[in-house]
């Protein structure tokens, strides 16, 4: 691995797919690489999908500090209450992705 990133979804294992939101209206996650907040168009204004997109950090490029070890210090907000998304079927799932450049 040389660009390593993280990306993490929430998934529902009841349904075995992502957590749907609970209220439709609103954006669920606050994060500039999140597909949640990109429409087809030229303007980045929230596409409205029914459940809670996966999150992505940006990549670190590894070659810069010479060592193996990769660090984020990156935030990102789902706009849920907690106790929606705390619950025993909701699993948050950390997958670490690389890319060729």
């Amino acid at each position: 691995m040389v660009h390593p990133f993280v990306r993490v979804h929430i998934v529902n294992l009841d349904t075995c797919k992502y957590l749907a939101k609970e209220d439709l209206s609103k954006p669920s996650t606050a994060n500039i690489e999140s597909a949640d907040f990109m429409d087809s168009g030229k303007n980045h204004t929230p596409a409205l999908s029914d459940f809670i997109m996966p999150l992505t950090t940006n990549m670190f490029d590894l070659r810069v500090k010479g060592m193996n070890l990769a660090q984020w210090e990156e935030e990102f907000v789902i706009n849920e209450y907690s106790q929606y998304l705390l619950k025993p079927n909701v699993v948050f799932l950390f997958e670490i992705l690389d890319f060729n450049a």
